[in-house]
């Protein structure tokens, strides 16, 4: 029975992770002294430990 149980579980997080999440909310851009810092919360229905990675480009 523990296999099963193993399978399950996996099955679980695998779907968290192949499923879309929500875009966050309430971002907040602030910059002060060329220092900028970029800040957000989940989106509703975002699962618990939800992260994100931010890309920061420039020419």
């Amino acid at each position: 029975m523990t296999p099963v149980i193993l399978v399950v579980s996996w099955l679980l997080q695998a779907h968290s992770v192949m499923c879309d999440l929500p875009a966050p909310v309430n971002l907040t851009l602030s910059s002060k002294h060329f220092v900028h810092q970029l800040r957000w919360d989940p989106g509703p229905g975002s699962p618990r430990g939800v992260y994100y990675r931010v890309k920061v480009l420039s020419d």
